[in-house]
């Protein structure tokens, strides 16, 4: 998994995390959750830019580059201390920034594969986007919430209608609901119905964030979407590329592969594949294995045209708990989590010749398969992390139910492997994991709290009642 090390940056002294597949960040205001949460995502964002770019990636590399878009895209102005640096090990790229110096490197990483992801920061001031009826005309930033319009119209043109009543939980029960219609947001509840703009702050909050996720986790997957012409020339050289090294490969003698699969891994993402392939190479005398080889290169030649598909999102929430009751609050958790844990699989990512080439010689999966969805959340909510606990929980437990009892379970759908999942707690500028050896949040700020709440309650109750 990623690296990301931060020193003196904001509240940030000096922290060292490993990323998980959902990572949780607590802590008090200004204590460096979204300094955290806005480097890392701009490290993917550079990521992902310079995937199979090498345009893009010389731009990084020029000094100022990398600080000046971090700095004016999530706003970060006067944060970087004058020993500020961010080292950043990724699936495709290591990326090292020292703020004195301004001196950044970016190198490949050519160890790991690299999936093609769609990413989203979803910031606390995202009722904006809800609360200006034609925020699709402003434009005059290049900041986070201008990208996140962008996001939330895309989310609008593909998911026009959409029932909130479940994660707004009302007594006794309303039906409420949003749709998009002949360019503009309505809210229903029952008969009536209502603009967006006048519906009540917790609705402005929790639309956005909730229908983004929504279509972030599922139809964007769906969708065709149009190619720049600059990833168009990328996929055209790539695939003339591989065409000449399978050409090279039919007419290779032995000593030759070594030098052919090493040139396809400096083209194309799936370098364990061809690692693999490099390690066995004694076997390319078996006409079999030959044969698949040849006809593995003819599968990446066609995938290559796939090579810039969505393989998985990579959320970023900043507060989700901003305006809800808690009972929202809960609900809002489960059901992210459950459209974090459903995934569904475009059939373009289905690749045959890894299947024929795993299934024929190899017969051990070498692939790395974990495409799932991504997430990170910051919160100084209570409800938000005892919500995310009962899901590590019921990770823990599910095994011990029997498929009736399992089935009778709400929220089944949302919970989580304690593995692929790190909460960390943010005090003076450092970091540490708040999780128990079973995955269990431990001892946190908010239980601290409460019980400092009680003291207090229980102290002053001692004079409650007492005659003159």
């Amino acid at each position: 998994m990623e690296r990301l090390i931060i020193k003196n940056i904001g509240p940030i002294k000096n922290i060292d995390i490993t990323l998980n597949k959902i990572n949780v960040f607590i802590g008090a205001q200004s204590s460096g959750k979204s300094t955290i949460s806005k480097i890392l995502c701009h490290c993917q964002w550079v990521e992902k830019t310079c995937y199979l770019n090498d345009s893009e990636l010389n731009k990084y590399i020029k000094e100022g580059k990398f600080y000046d878009s971090l700095i004016e895209y999530h706003r970060l102005e006067g944060y970087f201390n004058k020993t500020a640096s961010i080292k950043y090990i990724g699936m495709y790229l290591i990326i090292n920034y020292t703020h004195s110096s301004t001196k950044i490197t970016i190198k490949k990483n050519r160890h790991t594969i690299y999936n093609y992801s769609k990413i989203s920061y979803i910031p606390s001031e995202r009722n904006l986007v809800a609360a200006i009826s034609n925020f699709s005309k402003y434009n005059e930033t290049n900041d986070v919430i201008t990208y996140f319009g962008y996001d939330w119209m895309d989310a609008k043109e593909a998911i026009r209608k959409l029932d909130i009543s479940k994660i707004l939980e009302q007594n006794p029960k309303r039906n409420i609901s949003y749709e998009y219609k002949n360019g503009k947001d309505y809210i229903k509840d029952g008969d009536a119905e209502i603009s967006l703009r006048a519906a009540s702050s917790g609705i402005l909050s929790l639309l956005p964030l909730y229908l983004t996720v929504s279509y972030m986790c599922d139809k964007v997957y769906k969708m065709d979407r149009p190619i720049s012409a600059e990833k168009r020339k990328i996929i055209i050289k790539l695939s003339e590329n591989l065409l000449q090294i399978k050409d090279e490969l039919k007419n290779s003698a032995d000593t030759d592969i070594k030098r052919l699969i090493y040139n396809t891994n400096r083209l194309h993402a799936d370098t364990e594949s061809f690692d693999f392939i490099a390690q066995n190479e004694k076997k390319i005398n078996d006409v079999l294995y030959f044969d698949s080889l040849l006809f593995f290169y003819d599968q990446l030649i066609e995938k290559s045209n796939n090579v810039f598909d969505y393989i998985y999102s990579q959320l970023f929430i900043e507060e989700p708990e901003q305006n809800l009751f808690p009972e929202a609050q809960k609900q809002l958790v489960y059901n992210i989590l459950r459209k974090i844990n459903t995934r569904k699989i475009n059939k373009r990512e289905i690749d045959p010749a890894k299947e024929l080439v795993r299934a024929i010689l190899f017969r051990e999966n070498i692939y790395n398969t974990d495409d799932d969805n991504r997430l990170c959340i910051t919160t100084h909510s209570p409800y938000i992390l005892y919500a995310i606990n009962n899901c590590i929980l019921g990770g823990l437990v599910k095994d011990k139910m029997s498929v009736d009892e399992f089935n009778e379970i709400a929220i089944k759908d949302s919970f989580i492997d304690p593995k692929k999942i790190s909460v960390f707690q943010i005090a003076d500028g450092k970091i540490n994991n708040i999780q128990n050896e079973d995955g269990l949040i431990g001892e946190n700020f908010f239980d601290n709290i409460m019980k400092e709440l009680m003291d207090d309650y229980y102290e002053l109750l001692e004079y409650y009642g007492e005659d003159e």
